[in-house]
């Protein structure tokens, strides 16, 4: 494939993927029709089949990509952190976040695609187990994934709750209450009140 079919390859996806999130945020998953993706991306229907098999492999796909450039952003702030306190990734996620807000708010809070969060919470868990590595030394394995688990779903949570309220609180503020919590618990939350 030249680089000219490769643009029109992308061109092609991202219409879709418009299209696609316009009618993802007026109606479920299971009631958007491959005849209203196309007429409304204004892509033929055969173009379509080329990339997807179905409505529902596109959703996948596309939540993949996320998790993918989440996953990417998340990386970078865990090798590129210099404060032995804070969790980086979590403010990365949080900008990512804002920065993707509508597909955000369709995959982690309105959950269009069943896999999207289970995927989301993998990549939060890894993470959480690498920075606890590298904050805390070496946990027993048991400890570990009871301490990923717990926090993962905290900070998954927390961020659909952020996503629910349009993303309005500020989010180096949200950022450092989540590695506070993660961290001391509530009580590093009363300790930086008083």
């Amino acid at each position: 494939m030249n680089h000219k079919d490769n643009q029109g390859a992308q061109r092609t996806k991202a219409a879709l993927q418009q299209a696609f999130l316009q009618l993802a945020s007026e109606k479920t998953l299971q009631k958007i029709t491959v005849s209203e993706l196309v007429t409304a991306s204004g892509v033929s229907r055969g173009t379509f089949y080329t990339h997807y098999r179905d409505v529902f492999d596109l959703a996948e796909k596309m939540g993949d990509n996320l998790i993918s450039q989440l996953e990417t952003e998340m990386e970078h702030a865990l090798a590129t952190c210099t404060d032995p306190t804070s969790f980086p990734m979590i403010d990365d996620a949080l900008r990512f976040v804002a920065a993707h807000e509508t597909e955000a708010c369709l995959f982690l809070v309105k959950q269009i695609e069943p896999t999207f969060s289970a995927k989301a919470d993998s990549l939060i868990r890894r993470s959480i187990v690498a920075a606890i590595a590298e904050r805390f030394g070496t946990l027993e394995e048991a400890d570990t994934q009871l301490a990923s688990a717990y926090i993962a779903a905290g900070i998954l949570g927390i961020i659909r709750r952020w996503i629910s309220e349009g993303c309005k609180q500020d989010a180096a503020k949200l950022s450092h209450a989540i590695g506070i919590l993660a961290v001391q618990g509530v009580t590093g939350l009363t300790a930086r009140e008083g």
